[in-house]
């Protein structure tokens, strides 16, 4: 269940000619969830879900001919509905995406409770100049180079700034005040990556 978000401050304007982001969000759980099932979706190389969810399709009709092909028996009827019908249960169980991200949001709540991760989450100001970015929150404060950044996604519930190939900032899509101002900051953003690439 979706947590009930607070509304974010938001706020963009120019300094001596240096545009300057600042974005003061409520850093959720859910968030951070969204962010595991988009990483585990599109960016992870999960080849065991994708040999899944690809070959248990063929391994009906592979089976049905080996059998009839290999002994040379008729087909029976009931044989082959029940093989079909548990084969197909089974790639309907891997492949459904909403049991799949139930399962992702599951282990990323273990993942927090037994990490002793609480801490991450809370309200926090990421301030974005010419030169870096800030991620300040109660605990700490973490300036980052534009030259670390290494991929930006535009994703369903938020934007992600990869630095290294598991490790994005997280920019939930509530931050922004319109379409506009996200498509500002993601073209900000991305003139930023690409000085540096």
């Amino acid at each position: 269940m979706p947590h009930l978000l607070h509304k974010a401050q938001q706020m963009r304007f120019f300094i001596g000619g240096m545009r300057l982001f600042t974005f003061t969000f409520d850093f959720t759980e859910q968030d951070y969830i969204d962010y595991n099932i988009f990483y585990t979706h599109h960016m992870r190389r999960n080849r065991l879900e994708k040999y899944l969810r690809y070959g248990l399709p063929v391994l009906p009709i592979l089976y049905l001919f080996l059998n009839s092909f290999l002994e040379g028996n008729d087909f029976d009827p009931i044989s082959i509905g029940i093989t079909i019908l548990i084969f197909l249960s089974i790639y309907m169980f891997i492949t459904r995406k909403k049991s799949y991200d139930k399962l992702i949001a599951m282990n990323v709540k273990k993942y927090i409770r037994g990490k002793g991760k609480d801490h991450l989450f809370g309200m926090r100001t990421m301030t974005f100049d010419e030169n870096d970015f800030l991620d300040r929150t109660e605990y700490e404060e973490i300036k980052t180079k534009y030259t670390k950044l290494t991929e930006i996604k535009d994703a369903e519930h938020g934007i992600y700034l990869f630095t290294a190939p598991m490790i994005a900032v997280i920019l939930p899509n509530r931050i922004f005040s319109s379409a506009e101002e996200k498509s500002r900051f993601l073209e900000f953003i991305q003139s930023k990556i690409q000085q540096t690439g």
